[in-house]
């Protein structure tokens, strides 16, 4: 059976108090509902203040 690595770049909106490590294990727990899925990895975060 093949092993095969996805990347996915997300950007999302969230409240400025929101932390970072609770949304992505958010993410991580959707994901791993997935059929198949072995692992969820965060491996890197970068939050951009909004330019008006």
């Amino acid at each position: 059976m093949a092993r095969t690595y996805l990347y996915f770049k997300i950007e999302v909106e969230h409240p400025d108090d929101e932390r970072i490590e609770r949304l992505a294990a958010d993410f991580d727990r959707q994901i791993r509902r997935v059929h198949g899925v072995l692992s969820v990895e965060l491996t890197n975060s970068i939050t951009n203040a909004e330019s008006e």
